[in-house]
């Protein structure tokens, strides 16, 4: 009896246990329902930035060990010399010189050829334009005509044209050597016949125009040249020494083709 009675209890509890069971698996939840299914959804991802135009490529800076080599390659290019500053000219060249005029019994003159030089001083005012001072003198020897020495034995004088002046000298591109100037001063004609050997001097008003063209030595300051020059002398009387008349009022005139060395 009591047998019995073990076994209808454990059959009743194994009943019981057996329809908690199922009374748990009913109200369980599903297991295959993802837990993201009660999440609210996520916002869309915000769109692409727009494309940023091409921009030029930037310079790129020379690196260090490229700059002594730059440095050395500007210090082997020589400056540029422009003409101004200091301006320092001496010429040499030939030329053809003339006085004529009246004398004593009538119209005289002397010509002929001879050397001509030249020495100016001065500096730029703005590049390329030079101020100075000049002196220029011509000579030549040749038979003095109409004087009262032509009829001799020795009808020859020595003729020498001197002029002391202001200078302009313009260069109308400072980078280039092609220039023309001019000059305004006073001088003289000189007249020496070789009968008497005594000089006969005028003072007067004179002047000169002149071009050419320079060229560079190199990247010095230095520079040679060729000038073309005209220059001339006013009307004046020739005295004597101790200011003694000689009777002879003279003009001078002079035409050269000159070499020039320059500093400039």
């Amino acid at each position: 009896m009591v047998g019995r009675a073990i076994a209808n209890v454990c059959l009743a509890s194994l009943a019981v246990l057996a329809a908690s069971t199922s009374a748990y698996a009913a109200n369980a939840p599903d297991s295959n329902v993802s837990d993201e299914s009660a999440l609210p959804p996520l916002p869309a991802p915000p769109p692409p930035p727009p494309a940023s135009p091409p921009s030029e490529a930037e310079p790129v800076a020379p690196s260090a060990s490229a700059s002594p080599a730059l440095e050395t390659s500007r210090a082997d290019t020589p400056p540029h010399r422009r003409f101004q500053g200091f301006y320092l000219r001496t010429s040499i060249g030939a030329a053809g010189v003339a006085a004529w005029g009246s004398g004593p019994i009538g119209a005289v003159s002397v010509t002929g050829e001879g050397p001509s030089l030249a020495l100016a001083l001065g500096g730029s005012v703005v590049p390329g334009l030079a101020i100075g001072a000049a002196v220029r003198l011509a000579n030549t020897t040749g038979t003095f005509h109409g004087s009262t020495y032509a009829q001799t034995s020795n009808p020859t004088a020595d003729l020498f044209l001197v002029e002391v002046a202001a200078l302009a000298d313009w260069y109308p591109n400072p980078d280039d050597g092609w220039h023309v100037g001019g000059q305004v001063g006073v001088g003289g004609v000189s007249v020496t016949p070789d009968q008497t050997n005594v000089a006969a001097q005028s003072s007067a008003l004179g002047g000169a125009l002149f071009g050419g063209y320079d060229w560079r030595i190199r990247d010095s300051r230095w520079a040679f040249g060729a000038l073309a020059v005209a220059s001339g002398l006013f009307p004046g009387t020739l005295d004597e020494p101790h200011n003694t008349d000689s009777g002879y009022r003279m003009r001078g005139f002079a035409m050269s083709v000159e070499g020039t060395a320059l500093f400039f």
